[in-house]
């Protein structure tokens, strides 16, 4: 790992707790959520001596300031001054899972500035994978997980407060494992991962992103985009890979692995499987 330097940096109004390591073509990485913090440090590990990886905390969770608005826009506006800042003319914009998303928002937005796209355990284009998302976590639970499951979100509908974060905490124990191709991978929770993470970001961020992502007026501006695209996904991930690869058939050069035996956290369970097509990637271009 190259040296790693820490610093916060305004952007577009708000303070963005910023990481940046490594020499060459310049990445930016975006952490998932909405509403998250950047858990990327083992990606920009396995490129660091090919690529200056920059990864940040977006506005509103870990260690960035909490200043809204709380929408896709600002987000998107957030990377471009970031990169204005850092006074790159163009880069390879990548994220995972909701990060992939902002990343294919902004290159489609900002194409001029967008070297190339890494597309990291994203949720695709098509609007339908949401409902086989929920049905092949609910599958991979015992019946006394799902039953539980089930008394939570009704127990839910009607809490507030101190309670709600119970409840929030007990589901994501209950639901986190199925993220995994082998449950027994599933790292420790950081004991800041409370601290550090906005609900009321994702909920906002989410309810926004469904609106502009989904559209067909979105499909056909990505379909446009001249960049290379790499699209990697778990083949264990309950997140359709069907619905991800339509990101790289859909774009002009885009290319879609799949990686077996691996969830939504392919740095966790396989990394050198991920480190190899990122290397590979980064090589081509």
């Amino acid at each position: 790992m190259g040296d790693v330097t820490t610093q916060q940096v305004k952007a577009n109004r708000v303070m963005l707790h910023t990481t940046r390591q490594g020499k060459g073509t310049p990445v930016v990485l975006c952490h998932g959520g909405p509403g998250g913090y950047d858990d990327l440090g083992p990606v920009a590990a396995m490129i660091d001596d090919l690529a200056e990886v920059t990864r940040y905390d977006q506005r509103g969770s870990g260690r960035s300031e909490r200043r809204p608005p709380y929408d896709v826009t600002t987000f998107v506006d957030d990377l471009e001054a970031l990169r204005a800042r850092r006074r790159i003319r163009k880069w390879v914009v990548g994220g995972h899972s909701w990060g992939a998303s902002l990343a294919l928002i902004y290159a489609a937005r900002y194409p001029s500035r967008t070297r190339a796209l890494l597309y990291i355990s994203g949720t695709g284009l098509d609007p339908r994978w949401r409902t086989e998302y929920r049905r092949s976590r609910l599958s991979r639970l015992t019946p006394e997980a799902r039953t539980r499951h089930e008394q939570l979100s009704r127990m839910s509908a009607g809490a507030t407060g101190r309670e709600r974060e119970v409840i929030a905490r007990e589901r994501w124990q209950i639901l986190e494992p199925t993220n995994y191709h082998d449950p027994h991978a599933m790292p420790d929770r950081p004991e800041d991962h409370d601290r550090l993470i906005n609900p009321e970001v994702n909920a906002l961020v989410n309810a926004d992103h469904e609106r502009i992502a989904l559209s067909p007026r979105f499909v056909t501006r990505v379909a446009q985009l001249p960049m290379p695209a790499l699209v990697v996904h778990g083949a264990s991930d309950p997140r359709p890979g069907w619905s991800a690869e339509t990101v790289a058939r859909t774009m002009a050069n885009g290319e879609f692995v799949s990686l077996p035996e691996v969830g939504h956290y392919p740095w966790v369970e396989k990394p050198e499987l991920l480190r190899a097509a990122l290397r590979a990637f980064l090589h081509g271009m």
